[in-house]
């Protein structure tokens, strides 16, 4: 058998108003009204910043290749398509908040070239191998670092 609730509502009640519900309930609506203006700020407050046509174009060519270049990292061949398609796109991109995130993209694709070619020369003593892995992380950093900037609409050189 179930225990009976039936008096335990108005205890709720006072609980909750006090004595007085009339007064109580003036403070009630004055906080919903205040909750509400208080989440309406909040809102208004995490709205993202809203981009120009422009500037939403080179960030798209922008995230491309740096998705281009993350899979490249494990087949190579696309290492270089990303390369070229922020040389191709980093006109378009000039005057806009994301321009020096191809400046980005293309000096980590033509130092990790640099480096990596001067590690495979150098490993037939063994000192190639930590170039090239050296490379290889450098080149995570510097592409992560790219993509955390740009996800967050800002400029590489921030």
């Amino acid at each position: 058998m179930l225990p009976s609730f039936r008096g335990l509502a108005p205890l709720f009640v006072d609980a909750v108003f006090g004595s007085a519900p009339e007064a109580n309930v003036n403070n009630f609506i004055k906080l919903t009204t205040k909750e509400k203006l208080m989440s309406d700020i909040q809102e208004a407050t995490v709205e993202p910043q809203s981009l120009s046509i422009k500037d939403g174009a080179a960030k798209t060519n922008a995230l491309i290749a740096y998705g281009l270049m993350v899979v490249g990292m494990f087949t190579g061949i696309f290492w270089v398509v990303g390369a070229i398609w922020a040389m191709v796109k980093k006109g378009e991109a000039q005057g806009t908040l994301f321009e020096d995130h191809y400046s980005n993209i293309i000096k980590t694709f033509w130092w990790g070239l640099g480096l990596s070619i001067l590690g495979f020369i150098s490993a037939v003593v063994v000192v190639g191998y930590f170039i090239l892995l050296a490379v290889w992380i450098w080149s995570i950093y510097k592409i992560i670092k790219g993509l955390t900037k740009i996800t967050s609409n800002e400029a590489y050189n921030s």
